[in-house]
């Protein structure tokens, strides 16, 4: 079987998610903020 990537984008609250291993996060400079 293969295995698949998920991605999450999202704000506070979303950085324990029970069961999610593997997880690295990414910080993104944009013109928003």
């Amino acid at each position: 079987m293969t295995e698949g990537r998920i991605g999450i984008i999202g704000g506070s609250g979303l950085y324990n998610i029970e069961g999610i291993k593997d997880v690295e996060s990414i910080k993104v400079e944009t013109p928003f903020g």
